[in-house]
């Protein structure tokens, strides 16, 4: 009866920390594909330079993995959706909701917005993309 007991309460400790992995820090690609639009896809070379339970720092490199700035977006985590900013090409960043895949080397893929302002007129992009470990 003990035995079962504590065998029940190991799975869910277990599930629960499965649960609340997170994502390895290092350099990752962002492929950016616009819907329906004249701008160009993208390639965003990143960093993850933080990254806990519930959230990641995130910041813009060079080719080589270098951050460029010493600005950091974040990127909330809960379960396996994420959401936040990811720096762009450009100086709008993209706001995306994606899905993380673990068991897929780390795979995030989603959605984004980016909004852009010109001329006191305001144009919102959107599309797909996927973050893959560089």
């Amino acid at each position: 009866m003990i035995k079962n007991k504590l065998h029940i309460i190991s799975i869910i400790i277990f599930l629960i920390s499965c649960s609340k992995e997170k994502l390895p820090e290092g350099n990752y690609i962002g492929e950016f594909h616009y819907d329906n639009s004249t701008i160009s896809d993208q390639m965003v070379w990143l960093k993850i330079v933080t990254s806990t339970k519930d959230y990641m720092l995130i910041g813009a490199t060079d080719y080589n993995g270098n951050l460029i700035s010493s600005y950091l977006d974040t990127l909330y985590k809960n379960d396996n959706k994420i959401t936040g900013k990811v720096p762009s090409n450009y100086l709008v960043p993209f706001h995306i909701n994606g899905v993380w895949f673990s068991s897929n080397k780390n795979l995030i893929t989603g959605k984004f917005t980016q909004t852009f302002y010109q001329g006191g007129n305001q144009y919102i992009y959107s599309g797909s993309f996927k973050l893959n470990p560089n």
